[in-house]
């Protein structure tokens, strides 16, 4: 039984077992592992199987296959039936040789993070009925290039939210401090605009950010921000504290892939749920990202008129499959 280093196990099997093919059904997928895909050796075949209960959002579609298109050795399937299984099968010739069966999702968030999910080494003797599997849930699943792909709609309310569609909340940058709405000066995505490399006082990075999520957001869209299940151990894939939670993916209005962390404490009713966004490893990703886009340097304090200035003051989130989220920071300009 694998609890660890699952990312690990499913990407170099391959060099101990001699196969020629991988297949893959995940319930649901993420696009850092599937782009990391057309790095190995062998052929690659990616079933994504909650589709057919949940479609896709627009953003995930997208991105997944420009990645389908630069690469040359995978092909990426979406299964018409609600398939959850999640099975990573090894071929030669035609035939399956070794095989992980469990419950870790073909995502960031479900090979990543140790003691989360679970592989076990199936039997010999099931390999032909696995093999079977695969090809009927092949035979009724469409590619993810096909013009029958059915792209979730989006709502901005958690009001009779059906599986077709995607909850969305803006996430302001703003806060309301001593009477008035500004940008915070030395949190929010100015946090590290305070770090001694900088000339100011924190242990900050320079770049460091943060999205804060308000409690009024999680009551809104609990199924957005869901209370915190991990343990204080839990560490990220470089051996991080990930205080509390697993690691996320974060999809740009602009296709840019980010790994991310909802983190911190927001309590509430007896349960811990996050209080910010971030990006995971680095707190400067996201900051230097933001920034960028902004136009403004590295040490420069965010003002709300740069905000202002930019075309919005917030961000949109939506949740696009287990672990990856949507983050829209894009401004419709009209001439």
């Amino acid at each position: 039984m694998f609890t660890k280093d699952l990312q690990d196990l499913v990407f170099k099997r391959h060099d101990g077992n001699g196969a020629e093919e991988l297949l893959i059904i995940t319930g649901y997928i993420g696009p850092s592992p599937f782009r990391e895909l057309s790095k190995l050796p062998i052929k690659c075949r990616v079933i994504y199987g909650m589709y057919g209960s949940d479609s896709i959002g627009e953003r995930l579609h997208k991105t997944l296959n420009e990645f389908q298109s630069s690469s040359q050795n995978t092909e990426l399937h979406y299964s018409k039936a609600g398939i959850h299984a999640k099975c990573y099968l090894w071929t030669k010739e035609g035939v399956v040789i070794d095989a992980l069966v469990g419950s870790a999702n073909f995502s960031h968030n479900g090979l990543a993070t140790p003691n989360r999910e679970v592989l076990v080494e199936a039997d010999p003797e099931v390999f032909p009925q696995l093999n079977e599997y695969f090809k009927n849930i092949l035979s009724n699943s469409i590619t993810c290039d096909s013009h029958l792909v059915v792209i979730k709609t989006k709502q901005n309310q958690n009001i009779s939210a059906s599986a077709s569609a995607s909850i969305e909340c803006k996430l302001s940058f703003l806060s309301k401090i001593d009477g008035v709405i500004m940008v915070p000066k030395a949190s929010g995505i100015n946090w590290g605009a305070n770090s001694k490399k900088a000339g100011g006082t924190s242990n900050t990075s320079i770049g460091d950010a943060e999205i804060r999520i308000t409690k009024e957001a999680i009551k809104a869209f609990p199924s957005l921000f869901p209370p915190k299940i991990g343990t204080s151990s839990k560490k990220s894939t470089t051996g991080k504290l990930t205080r509390q939670n697993d690691e996320i993916e974060l999809i740009w209005d602009d296709g840019f892939v980010m790994k991310g962390l909802l983190e911190q404490n927001n309590s509430m009713n007896g349960l811990l749920y996050p209080k910010a966004i971030c990006s995971s490893e680095k707190k400067s990703v996201l900051g230097l990202y933001l920034r960028k886009r902004l136009g403004v340097s590295p040490t420069h304090i965010i003002t709300k008129e740069d905000l202002t200035n930019y075309g919005r003051t917030d961000v949109t989130v939506s949740l696009l499959a287990e672990g990856v989220y949507e983050m829209d920071f894009s401004v419709n300009k009209t001439l």
